[in-house]
């Protein structure tokens, strides 16, 4: 975990906004970390909304290019799957995975509009039986457990190689770097901006049933 006030110190007025926001809405601050993959390093941090069971995360990423900062609103569910919200600006360059539902919807500022699309989607999938009680102790073994467990799924797709490095991190396959890339630019940002748009009108108008 990162210092705390070392951490809000480095953030701008749009991060400790949006921070006010999630705070409003009954969630508690955790903590704060720090994570590098193959094309980013982010800086998050965690909050806990222990009666719905659900957690909150504000994320800032930076890239060789930008840096993006957004929120997420997430439960995890007992098959372990992750049912979630967020509203970055930029598409993600990963593919859907068997064990994630994320929605992105860039245009919602408000906290509180976004916290009530992530009700609504539970409630859509029929996931809110299945929320698992947030555990005080694991916030962030939990957090690191499932970003192995995507990792995993990306070998699976044939996205990153199976030898993990000195720094725990595993290189792109070609297909990997070819997918990844294109996503980033057009007409793959605009494609992936419109699958988007579309997912998340199926998965909250329930027509869509995720497995």
């Amino acid at each position: 975990m990162l210092d705390e006030e070392a951490f809000f110190a480095d953030r701008d007025a749009r991060f400790h906004a949006l921070d006010m926001e999630i705070k409003s809405l009954d969630f508690e601050y955790v903590g704060a970390s720090r994570y590098r993959d193959l094309t980013t390093t982010s800086h998050f941090c965690l909050y806990a909304n222990h009666t719905t069971r659900t957690v909150a995360t504000l994320i800032v990423m930076t890239t060789e290019s930008k840096t993006l900062t957004y929120a997420e609103f997430s439960q995890r569910c007992g098959d372990e799957v992750i049912v979630g919200v967020c509203n970055a600006d930029q598409v993600s360059i990963y593919p859907r995975l068997p064990i994630k539902v994320m929605l992105r919807d860039p245009k919602i500022d408000r906290m509180e509009e976004l916290y009530a699309m992530l009700l609504r989607l539970r409630d859509a999938l029929g996931r809110y039986p299945m929320a698992l009680p947030l555990d005080r102790d694991r916030y962030f073994q939990v957090v690191e457990e499932f970003v192995e467990r995507e990792s995993d799924e990306l070998v699976k797709l044939g996205y990153c190689q199976a030898a993990i490095d000195e720094a725990g991190r595993r290189s792109l396959t070609v297909k990997g770097a070819y997918l990844l890339s294109w996503k980033l630019l057009f007409p793959g940002n605009v494609i992936k901006g419109w699958s988007d748009r579309w997912y998340k009108h199926q998965m909250l108008s329930g027509r869509r049933q995720f497995r």
